[in-house]
């Protein structure tokens, strides 16, 4: 029975739900709405968009084409195909794709995909963002072209397992896409001069932080070409399908190994920024350090400041003391998965209205920007915005009447500035242009600065809201954002990377002047004067974070306004667009293969099988077929075909999930021959109620002989099933750091001439951040089988009751429960080596952790409390009560955490010796 059992209850998670969800915990990629496709194909690109954004495609087209132009000469290489792009007019709509199933996050700014050589991108809100990105990503493709030219022959080589480096494979993209812009700069410039650069070594994976690797990959890129000359880069990748090692690929292409590379790199950028030690300022030394944070706003009586923290792992409003920096309220605190997902950290997010009472900012709902209004009286949200004629918004400000809000939205393809009234909810169009942001009302009233993108500047304009006049500002010279008007409306303070580093600047509105207010080593940002004009709160990054400080508003000239900036005002002209010659098709689905890949097992007991699993899909991946099958049964027995096929339907909120399945397996067993055969059918899909919750409905049809050959027993029944899932986990190196998760699943058999039971699951898993590095994890579980045939569930194993075994069939019962708590911290941080040659081993980690469990059949009287005693472990007759306690430690091999635990059985009388238990894969 036990084995019939453990056949069912393994088989039906694999087979039978594992073609929808699969048992799983997971956030959801929530599909809010269809989409309607049509194809723009050009010499080398077939553009995939929607009908709203043909405007955006066409330039999308344009910008393409140029960064194959240059790409392809660069690189010497010509991609062999027509490259799939795909656009979306947002990043809430690129997030819905399929082409790709994982979670799409916000700092995701697009992606390749190496099967089907897809680009795929959204729009930002910024022309020279989505320039930046389609060169990156288009680089990738010209790689993976280099690397694989036959796919499916590389998948059944080892020139696809082994990849070369990630700080090369970035790093060029990146170099392709243009210079280090002033913030990378920055960045590296702070590393460089605080000794925190990351070893070359270590960039073969990007674990943490993951800006850093790719501002150095794009450097060391930048380092090679300009001392070894450019063709070198592109002969790195060919080398590599040669060399196929890190290593040799650098030895046979610049004759020397990682090491003196890494060597020269460090020096070359040291000579680059060590200067700047002397030339620029300290943040420090400019103005007191407040706390870690963004986009600092002032309260009305400048005793305290809004601003955007990431602390807890999400960023969060807080409001501190402008004195101390001493928290004060967490304005978010309870809003996020009840009132949005997140909080958006785009160009301003957060406002305050002139009276001091009101706090804005924008976070996402759904699939949507909602501009959320703070009461900071009675702490309470008053308003929730909506701006359904908008797709994404940038930035907010309040009028100085505070009867409307300013804003800059993005709406097919195009971002302008809009004034929404706060009473009749009318939205109104103010600028006509590709990419306006950043509004700020004059001391007036009667017009808006803002900033506006033409080609790579970013410019300063006012506009006139009652003659509609456009006046440019400051035109032509770097790039000009984070504006702010001074109390008295005299002056507009900004940030601008005019001299190279992101500094402040205060432009005189009557006489027009121009001063540069700091020479900031780590650039200057956010800035935001005092509501009694003696203060200024600026954001600055230093030693590897971005934090709040506090400078003094120059009373004169000669103070901190003392360096006049020659100004000299530049008109500028509109560019007409050309575009390439294309041709418009409709979008019809057409299937391909993802891949193909197959392996030879040989046993003793069943002989030889040999499997193949193909995978196909369409190019937007709404429709996906996966099937695996033991091609050899067919040769041996030309009655079976051992297969199981899986269709996905993923084009709508509601997947469809449906699955057939066919197996028989012949083996030797004490001399006797044996069958196991299996065949049957499924259904599954799901609702997601947001990204963090969902409700799972599937059913199951399964028939199953299993036993001699001449006399098999046979099974079968038909299942439904639904579960409740909800996941709100922040997910660290090793597993879950913060968060909840829960999946309560009802299962029943439906048929009368089959099994009989029904299943209750219950698994339930807290988890607290206590610390940078530490937190606590909690974890219940309950499972329950009701009816005539009532199933199995195991106590034991490595991810239930760590001391006792899986296989343990004594410790299989028709109801556990199971409570398990652990404390993780980290041990070590990083040790090096040297040899056998240099690598290092970072944040080792360790656990302490206790697990009680209970197990009872359902005659069994369940014995709370009183736990059952070692030495009757052998041969339990009644329900068992369990313990075990240890320590646990975890390093990361590769992409999973290598978990190795010391675990102690007890009965709380006695202790058994240590156990030692080695798995994969990350804990609970």
């Amino acid at each position: 029975m036990f084995k019939k059992v453990l056949f069912l209850y393994v088989a039906f998670m694999l087979i039978g739900y594992g073609v929808a969800q699969g048992q799983s915990f997971g956030k959801n990629k929530v599909r809010y709405k269809g989409f309607t496709w049509e194809i723009l194909k050009t010499s080398h690109f077939e553009i995939y968009y929607t009908p709203e954004i043909k405007d955006l495609a066409r330039v999308t087209s344009s910008v393409a084409e140029d960064a194959y132009s240059r790409i392809s000469h660069d690189l010497r290489h010509k991609v062999s195909s027509p490259i799939p792009l795909i656009i979306f007019k947002s990043h809430y709509d690129f997030e819905q794709t399929n082409i790709i199933l994982e979670l799409i996050e916000r700092e995701v700014g697009g992606f390749a995909e190496v099967f089907k050589n897809r680009i795929v991108i959204p729009f930002s809100g910024s022309y020279s963002r989505m320039k930046e990105v389609i060169f990156h990503e288009l680089t990738h493709i010209f790689q993976f072209d280099i690397l694989y030219p036959n796919l499916l022959r590389s998948i059944f080589s080892n020139q696809f397992i082994r990849t070369p480096p990630l700080w090369l494979m970035e790093g060029l993209a990146e170099y392709e896409r243009g210079d280090l812009d002033s913030m990378e700069e920055a960045i590296l410039c702070d590393a460089t001069i605080n000794n925190c650069l990351i070893p070359i070594c270590e960039l073969d994976n990007f674990q943490e932080r993951i800006g850093l690797c790719y501002i150095q990959s794009h450097s060391i890129i930048k380092y090679i070409a300009d001392t070894f000359g450019k063709d070198k880069i592109g002969l790195l990748l060919k080398n590599f399908r040669s060399y196929q090692s890190a290593d040799s690929m650098i030895k046979a292409t610049l004759k020397m190994d990682i090491l003196e590379l890494e060597k020269g790199w460090i020096d070359w950028v040291k000579k680059r920024y060590y200067p700047k030690i002397k030339e620029c300022d300290l943040p420090i030394s400019i103005g007191r350090r407040l706390t870690e944070g963004i986009h600092p706003v002032w309260s009305k009586g400048d005793g305290l400041i809004a601003l955007l923290n990431n602390k807890s792992g999400y960023f969060d409003v807080i409001l501190v003391k402008a004195e101390n920096g001493e928290v004060i309220e967490v304005v978010t605190k309870g809003l996020r998965f009840k009132e949005f997902e997140e909080i958006s950290i785009s160009e301003r997010i957060l406002c305050l209205s002139r009276d001091g009472r009101y706090l804005a900012f924008i976070a996402k709902k759904r699939n949507r920007d909602i501009i959320y209004i703070w009461d900071m009286v009675n702490s309470h949200i008053t308003e929730r915005l909506d701006v359904k004629e908008l797709d994404f918004i940038t930035s907010i400000c309040f009028s100085q009447d505070g009867r409307t809000i300013g804003i800059a939205g993005s709406k097919n393809g195009r971002c302008n500035i809009y004034i929404l009234d706060l009473k009749t909810r009318d939205l109104n169009r103010v600028t006509s242009g590709l990419s306006c942001t950043q509004p700020v009302f004059s001391h007036d009233g009667e017009g808006i600065f803002f900033v506006k993108e033409e080609d790579d500047f970013k410019n300063i304009y006012f506009i006139n809201l009652k003659t509609k006049e456009i006046e440019g500002l400051i035109l032509n010279q770097g790039r000009n954002i984070d504006l702010t008007l001074s109390p008295d409306g005299d002056y507009i303070l900004f940030s601008s990377d005019r001299s190279g580093t992101y500094d402040l600047y205060a432009f005189n509105l009557a006489k027009k002047d121009l001063f540069k207010i700091t020479n900031c080593l780590g650039g200057a940002f956010h800035p935001q004067v005092s509501h009694d004009g003696k203060r200024i709160a600026f954001t600055s990054y230093y030693k590897g974070g971005y934090s709040i400080y506090i400078m003094d508003f120059p009373k004169s000239k000669e103070e901190i306004l003392a360096e006049k900036v020659t100004y000299e005002r530049q008109e500028t002209k509109e560019k007409k667009q050309e575009f390439p010659k294309a041709e418009v098709k409709e979008y019809k689905t057409k299937f391909s293969f993802d891949w193909i890949s197959g392996g030879l097992l040989y046993s003793t007991s069943t002989g030889f099988s040999a499997s193949t699993e193909l995978a196909l899909s369409d190019i937007l991946g709404d429709h996906r077929f996966i099937l695996l099958t033991d091609y050899l049964s067919v040769v041996s027995r030309a009655s079976t075909l051992n297969f199981y096929l899986t269709y996905h339907y993923l084009a709508k909120r509601t997947p469809i999930y449906i699955g057939i399945y066919n197996w028989k397996d012949y083996y030797l067993y004490s001399g006797k021959r044996y069958i196991r055969e299996i065949y049957g059918g499924s259904i599954g899909t799901d609702y997601p109620i947001d990204k963090f919750r969902r409700i799972e409905l599937y059913y199951l049809y399964r028939v199953e002989n299993l036993g001699e050959i001449d006399n098999p027993e046979k099974e079968r029944y038909n299942l439904i099933g639904t579960s409740f899932v909800k996941d709100t986990t922040l997910w660290g190196r090793f597993g879950p750091l913060s968060g909840e998760r829960r999946r309560i699943t009802i299962e029943k058999t439906v048929s009368h001439d089959g099994l009989d039971f029904t299943n209750l699951k219950m698994d339930l898993r807290r988890y607290w951040k206590l610390g940078r590095d530490s937190n606590l994890a909690l974890r219940g579980l309950f499972e329950g089988s009701f009816g005539h045939d009532k199933m199995e569930f195991p106590l034991g194993g490595i991810t239930r009751l760590r001391g006792y075994y899986y296989g343990d069939k004594d410790l299989w019962k028709e109801r556990i429960a199971l409570v398990s708590g652990e404390t993780r911290f980290t041990l070590i941080r990083r040790i090096d080596f040297s040899f056998p040659t240099h690598f290092s081993v970072k944040d080792i980690r360790s656990i302490l952790f206790i697990d009680l469990g209970l197990g009872w059949d359902e005659h069994d009287k369940p014995h709370l409390g009183n736990f059952t005693r070692l030495e009757d472990l052998t041969n339990p007759s009644d329900s068992v009560q369990l313990c075990d306690f240890g320590i646990g430690f975890r390093a990361l091999l590769g992409i999973l955490p290598l978990k190795i635990d010391y675990i102690w059985r007890t009965d709380l009388k006695e202790t058994k010796s240590a156990l030692i238990r080695v798995s994969l894969g990350y804990d609970f």
